[in-house]
């Protein structure tokens, strides 16, 4: 099971939290003054904390569980900071000057010039291709595209419910919601076109937050004025039976990788509730964690690819990912001769394969092995793609005119390879 991670905005600290346990690991760790949002990267490496009342950003080492270094200086009260699904950028939403900083995260500095949005963003969602985000602007009730290739703003701001305060997108990257604070509804977004979809649908009293289940099926809403969390079904954008009561003021929702359970923090109440979104009713016990805990945050569950040369020669570095990523092409070669055919899970090839740079799912630590397949020679051609004139080996050749024979090779996968010789 993964770790959670929640910001406590009046404590100025981030508890963790064991979610095989539910119980917080450890002291809370000291951060910036007021720290109102958490976001970690893909890899599961570092977290970061938008600290309200500095004005700063606080990186932090899981795997210590410290922070690294001093606190960055970035727009006038950030509330907000998500991080791009390549983990090279993370974004800032800026309440007290209405725009959006951008840091490079290998150099832990920003980028550039703040970017102008709307009236006191409150919140930022990346789509899942990294292209674009999409801000939550709460003084003027809209949302703002922006571009992230070229860090612009993209044609006008999108009007939606009364002063939205959280913006998410589902996993296909089709449509985004927002929670409506004063009108207490969720507005549904279309990406491609970039318009409200029908009404805005009626929640909980002041919804604060949303979180969309890994398949995309439901989202959940902590509704801050009614001390609950709605359920709703994207398929048919309608609410799923009552909402499910949970501690006072629940400011954040988070979802595990697995989708089984649900975690809110509750502001007022200064603890965590645990939901089992499988019965949706709430789990034991609340968890009491920092003073006023206002984010919530999950780290990705990794696993590692091992490259194994398997007779094979070089070197490979391990892949690590959460989600089903590409793996990484083949870098070994074979000195005895050999072509590379495929990965495979058992050195004898008995396992299951794997093309290069097929896309492994990153559900478990697994070694894939080189398998190769022996070049044999098969004759000579006057092209090198074979559609010449061919030549068996030791056959006789008219010595009339100079003449490039290119060796044509087989094997057991892809027919043959050309090599030449003058």
């Amino acid at each position: 099971m993964p770790y959670a991670y929640v910001a406590n905005s009046s404590s100025n600290t981030v508890s963790k939290i064991d979610l095989s346990t539910f119980a917080t690991v450890g002291s809370a760790l000291a951060v910036g003054t007021s720290p109102y949002s958490i976001a970690i990267d893909p890899s599961g490496t570092y977290a970061y904390t938008a600290n309200l009342s500095t004005s700063t950003v606080t990186k932090i080492d899981l795997s210590t569980f410290t922070t690294v270094g001093a606190d960055l200086g970035v727009g006038t009260n950030p509330l907000f900071v998500t991080i791009d699904p390549a983990g090279a950028y993370a974004y800032v939403a800026n309440e007290g000057d209405s725009t959006v900083s951008k840091i490079d995260l290998s150099t832990f500095t920003t980028v550039g010039a703040a970017l102008a949005v709307g009236a006191n963003p409150y919140s930022i969602a990346i789509d899942p291709s990294g292209a674009y985000a999409y801000v939550a602007n709460e003084g003027d009730s809209t949302v703002t595209k922006i571009d992230l290739s070229t860090f612009t703003t993209v044609g006008s701001a999108l009007a939606v419910g009364a002063n939205p305060v959280f913006v998410t997108i589902d996993p296909s990257g089709s449509y985004a919601y927002t929670a409506n604070y004063s009108d207490s509804t969720i507005s549904k977004i279309d990406l491609s076109t970039f318009t409200t979809v029908g009404a805005a649908l009626a929640v909980g009293t002041s919804p604060f937050s949303i979180a969309i289940d890994p398949s995309g099926s439901y989202a959940y809403v902590v509704n801050l004025g009614a001390n609950t969390v709605s359920k709703i079904n994207l398929s048919t954008f309608t609410t799923v039976g009552s909402a499910l009561a949970v501690g006072t003021s629940p400011h954040s929702i988070a979802i595990d990788p697995a989708g089984t359970y649900a975690y809110v923090a509750n502001y007022s109440a200064n603890t965590v509730s645990k939901i089992n979104l499988s019965t949706f009713a709430t789990v034991g016990s609340a968890l009491a964690v920092g003073t006023y805990p206002y984010s919530i945050a999950i780290a990705p569950v990794t696993y590692t690819v091992t490259f194994n040369a398997n007779g094979g020669s070089g070197t490979m570095a391990n892949e690590t990912a959460s989600s089903a990523t590409a793996l990484t092409l083949n870098a070994f070669t074979r000195a005895s001769g050999g072509v590379f055919l495929h990965w495979n899970t058992a050195a004898d090839g008995s396992g299951t394969s794997y093309a290069d740079g097929a896309t492994y799912p990153f559900t478990a630590n697994v070694t894939l092995y080189a398998i190769w397949a022996p070049k044999i020679f098969s004759h000579w051609n006057t092209a090198a793609d074979g559609s010449g004139t061919s030549y068996a080996d030791g056959a006789t050749y008219n010595t009339a005119a100079n003449v490039t024979l290119y060796a044509i090779w087989l094997t057991p996968q892809s027919g043959f390879f050309a090599f030449f010789m003058t």
